[in-house]
């Protein structure tokens, strides 16, 4: 069941907020999301500067239980 549909707030990416009712029940999210990066590069040093940047995703899983709803 969808409750939310996914979205975007303040930079972060939320997916579709769903209820799981069951415990070993298995959701398919099938979403994805781009993100893009925007950089100032030396035109003689573009791969030593790609390989040099720090990118990093974080990836968090929320969940509540429905008696604190």
């Amino acid at each position: 069941m969808i409750l939310h549909s996914a979205s975007i707030q303040d930079n972060t990416v939320f997916s579709r907020v769903f209820q799981i009712l069951y415990r070993n029940e298995e959701i398919l999210l099938n979403e994805s999301m781009n993100f893009s990066v925007h950089l100032l590069l030396d035109g003689e040093r573009v791969e030593e500067a790609l390989r040099e940047a720090d990118f990093q995703l974080n990836l968090d899983l929320l969940f509540t239980d429905s008696e604190q709803q």
